[in-house]
């Protein structure tokens, strides 16, 4: 009987219903807008309601959000900082322009115009990024990165390289002018 005891036991556990497994809360991804008439001051989740600002933007967004950069030169007086954006290959962080080369992003910083550090799974797309004045960084500067895409972008007035990318893995470029 002590024997079949053990055996009995396993059976048993075999039979009993295994607990619903217990599924992380997700946070709903989410779209920005940014126009340049907008107002920060909005919630920016429609055309309606854009923010202003890129760099703002960026900033209220998190991981997995898209942030769409609407028609229109944006005069950025800080550099537009993607930093500790963890997207994921389903829900990456996205910055884009709503069209290709007409959202123009210049910078009045005195450093890159565009900054993704220490981030994975991100996506910059065809933005039109330049510098008020000659400029000795970069456009779009790239660090401590994995799974990061930059895409159809046109770089220039930078005094270094437009698009730089340091530290990091699985960086695409492709189709930057």
């Amino acid at each position: 009987m002590r024997r079949l005891l053990p055996v009995l036991l396993v059976i048993f556990m075999t039979w009993l219903p295994l607990p619903e497994p217990v599924l992380a809360e997700t946070t709903p991804v989410r779209t920005f807008y940014t126009r340049p008439d907008g107002d920060d001051a909005n919630d920016g989740l429609s055309r309606e309601t854009a923010f202003q600002s890129v760099h703002h933007a960026v900033k209220r967004a998190k991981a997995g959000d898209t942030v769409i950069v609407c028609d229109g030169v944006y005069t950025e007086y800080l550099t537009v900082e993607i930093i500790d954006k963890q997207g994921t290959a389903e829900h990456p962080f996205v910055l884009r322009a709503e069209n290709r080369g007409k959202a123009v992003v210049r910078s009045h910083a005195a450093y890159n115009v565009v900054n993704v550090y220490n981030s994975a799974h991100v996506v910059v797309e065809g933005l039109d990024v330049s510098f008020e004045k000659p400029s000795q960084y970069y456009g779009i500067l790239v660090e401590n990165c994995n799974h990061v895409v930059i895409r159809n972008n046109n770089t220039h007035g930078a005094g270094c390289s437009g698009i730089q990318a340091n530290g990091s893995d699985n960086v695409l470029i492709e189709g930057n002018i």
